[in-house]
């Protein structure tokens, strides 16, 4: 497509030269032959008019397409193949929403990466936004998603049971930096972290770094994992990028029962927060096992 973009420009750029040869010409028979400058004048003139017209016309379709920053990339068949550099962006991204059925492998890289970077990003301002939201081990969906991966449900709910725990460990963790940065009088940042659970199948798996997002659907025939990623870049113009943004945001706000609050883990400020009646609920446990959870060591 391209090539044949500037074979067009090239043409077009030809027609109008050929133009401007026909009118030098007929400047030249200007005075020994009239008739033939009067005949020349308008078929080069026309020759430039309409080569120059359609060159421009090329070159702003072009601008508007490039603009439109609506290119989407697949970068693997199966989500499981690709490269895993990718969930690394979260490290130096300012901006991060990710939702997932369940989000195990995205926390545990957070809680167990040795440097503890995204700590240290979010503490530090380098990361301005950490929005993350996967299904409630209550929800209606894991019914029907434990029939479409062909799992027990029991099995589905254990997943993400096991992604609140591994939010409570990403809890401590941020409690544990800013005792510290609270003890030796440093600033806490401007980070806005917020983790929630939600009522509704995804549809969709997104993981958005700043402008660049990474999503996938969830079909019914396999588990997700298998299933194609694709990119999509925005300048801030691009629909299918608004699109997802906006469903982000459906997710994130929409429940079945508004009287329930699905925020799991929130921090403003320095200012941090775990919902622990809905973490005893979603996990199960009551009094002394919840304070044995939030104890140990991470």
């Amino acid at each position: 497509m391209k090539r044949n973009k500037s074979n067009i420009l090239l043409i077009n750029t030809l027609v109008s030269l050929l133009g401007l040869v026909i009118v030098l010409i007929g400047i030249v028979f200007e005075e020994n032959n009239p008739k033939v400058k009067a005949f020349l004048d308008p078929v080069g003139i026309g020759l430039i008019a309409s080569g120059g017209v359609n060159f421009l016309d090329k070159v702003l379709a072009q601008e508007n397409n490039e603009d439109s920053g609506s290119k989407v990339e697949i970068l693997a068949t199966q989500r499981i193949r690709v490269d895993a550099r990718i969930h690394d962006k979260k490290y130096s991204a300012k901006k991060i929403d990710i939702v997932g059925v369940n989000l195990n492998n995205c926390l545990r890289e957070i809680v167990e990466e040795p440097h503890k970077q995204m700590i240290k990003n979010i503490f530090s301002g380098k990361t301005e936004r950490l929005r993350l939201l996967f299904v409630d081990p209550n929800a209606q969906f894991i019914s029907q998603r434990a029939l479409e991966d062909g799992i027990p449900e029991s099995e589905i709910i254990r997943r993400q049971r096991e992604s609140i725990r591994m939010c409570i460990s990403f809890y401590k963790l941020l409690k544990y930096e800013r005792d510290q940065r609270h003890h030796n009088h440093e600033t806490d940042g401007n980070c806005n972290v917020e983790i929630r659970l939600i009522d509704f199948c995804p549809h969709i798996t997104i993981e958005r770094y700043d402008d660049e997002c990474y999503w996938g659907l969830y079909t019914s025939d396999d588990v997700g994992v298998h299933s194609a990623i694709f990119k999509i870049s925005s300048k801030g113009n691009d629909i299918l990028f608004e699109q997802l943004k906006k469903h982000f945001s459906g997710l994130q706000t929409k429940r079945f029962d508004d009287t329930q609050d699905n925020l799991l883990l929130k921090m403003t400020l320095g200012k941090l927060w775990l919902n622990e009646p809905l973490v005893e609920s979603r996990l199960d446990t009551h009094g002394e096992e919840l304070a044995q959870l939030l104890d140990s060591t991470v």
